[in-house]
């Protein structure tokens, strides 16, 4: 969705995926990468400090954040 123009419409898929299982480590990922798309890097932060402690493996996040001076806590 959020390829096809409809950020709008991925951020209300993953808020609902995180609100059924907020253990959904793709779901807090994913939504942080919408955030850091839209600007916002503080909530895009916190998405990956929660994908990243619940495991998620993927390192792009993290690093396109310390881009942006705001590193991930592990």
């Amino acid at each position: 969705l959020t390829q096809a123009g409809r950020a709008d419409d991925a951020e209300k898929q993953f808020l609902e995926a995180i609100r059924i299982d907020d253990s959904y480590a793709e779901a807090h990922y994913n939504l942080g990468l919408l955030y850091l798309e839209r600007g916002d890097i503080d909530a895009a932060r916190r998405q990956a400090e929660r994908a990243y402690a619940l495991g998620f493996p993927l390192p792009g996040l993290r690093r396109r954040l310390e881009r942006y001076g705001s590193p991930v806590n592990p």
